[in-house]
């Protein structure tokens, strides 16, 4: 976007200045994965951030290897997926997080680790993005997938 095309998106409608012939109208629904459009510096950031969940984030150093400043960064990381790039670390976070939850039987603690938290921290924003604590979170799930077995129908033999 250039400088005259700076908008805030909410909702699905462009909110610009009202004499912007664009306003209010509606934007492109970001589809799965990265639209076309979606700067190349920012989908690589996006993939090293989800590739290394477990490692602070270094906006400092990537600022580096892009040639711009932190606040130039945060800003196009910003502008592009609109989340701030810790929020965005955060969300990746906790989707992982909750997969190990529920696919594995890794512990709280280990969980946490993997994800780059520690146990105290994941714990309590765990709690607040999800409602309940992981270790609740895993109970349910299993309680969900034994409720969901004893329901389904027996398998048929193929036998008349």
């Amino acid at each position: 976007m250039g400088d005259n095309d700076l908008a805030h998106v909410s909702g699905g409608i462009l909110w610009t200045h009202p004499r912007h012939p664009r306003a209010g109208q509606p934007t492109r629904p970001r589809a799965p994965g990265w639209p076309p459009s979606l700067d190349p510096r920012i989908r690589h950031l996006e993939t090293l951030m989800r590739r290394d969940l477990h490692r602070p984030l270094r906006l400092g150093e990537f600022a580096a290897d892009m040639q711009i400043s932190i606040s130039r960064l945060s800003h196009l990381f910003h502008t592009q997926t609109g989340v701030s790039p810790r929020h965005y670390l955060k969300s990746a976070r906790l989707r992982q997080a909750r997969e190990f939850l529920e696919e594995s039987s890794l512990s709280v603690k280990e969980v946490a680790a993997r994800v780059g938290l520690d146990s105290s921290r994941f714990i309590k924003e765990f709690r607040e993005t999800y409602g309940v604590t992981p270790a609740q979170h895993r109970r349910l799930m299993r309680l969900r997938d034994l409720a969901g077995a004893q329901s389904a129908p027996a398998p048929e033999t193929g036998r008349a």
